[in-house]
């Protein structure tokens, strides 16, 4: 019996008896070009635009000075809750968790613009305080120089949210958590709103009083 030639088809191999197996195709790894995955790229370096940003953080009120101690000179930072803090705060800050402080130096790390963009908005560490630390009795902060006593401190104000606004106590606050209660400027926004929907309150009950009366 004649035996045809046939040919073979180019995505199988043949191993020494003759029996047929197919070849393994190599997968090729796609390497992501921004080195993050899906997330988007980061700066690599301080631009000119950026820098401009920073020295404005850098002028607001408060933050020549930590929000936490008022240690001279803050290099560190919370970008989340919007406050400039020195060396000793931020590693407290660290122990709180990034669901409440996301810490940043302003040197060694690099901002993204949207970082920057909140932090500024949020208005530096006088204003920041006016809502963190509303209800703080005066010269009641502690030094730097007493690490148990700053960290107790730091954690009543942002974990048990001890000195927020009367009105703010009761409220649901992930903030930390919520990136500093969304924005300073917005809770007192919040708090005006409330204020004149009491007063609402307060005139209609006055003018239902008033109706029964006359009955």
């Amino acid at each position: 019996a004649l035996h045809t030639a046939t040919t073979m088809p180019d995505s199988y191999d043949y191993d020494s008896d003759g029996k047929r197996r197919s070849k393994k195709k190599k997968k090729k790894k796609h390497k992501s070009k921004s080195g993050y995955g899906s997330q988007p790229a980061r700066e690599k370096e301080w631009t000119p635009r950026l820098i401009k940003m920073r020295d404005m953080i850098l002028a607001q009120p408060g933050n020549q000075n930590c929000a936490e101690c008022s240690c001279k000179y803050p290099d560190w930072s919370s970008i989340n809750l919007g406050v400039m803090i020195c060396t000793e705060c931020a590693g407290i800050h660290r122990g709180l968790g990034v669901h409440i402080s996301k810490v940043r130096s302003i040197e060694m790390d690099v901002w993204q613009e949207d970082w920057l963009v909140h932090f500024y908005k949020l208005g530096g560490n006088t204003q920041v305080n006016k809502y963190w630390e509303a209800t703080l009795p005066k010269n009641a902060k502690p030094s730097n120089h007493d690490r148990r006593m700053l960290g107790e401190f730091i954690r009543q104000k942002y974990e048990q949210k001890r000195f927020l606004p009367r009105e703010g106590k009761d409220d649901d606050s992930e903030s930390g958590n919520s990136d500093s209660e969304q924005s300073v400027s917005d809770s007192d926004e919040e708090q005006r709103r409330r204020r004149e929907k009491e007063l609402r309150k307060q005139k209609k009950k006055e003018k239902k009083k008033k109706k029964e009366k006359e009955k």
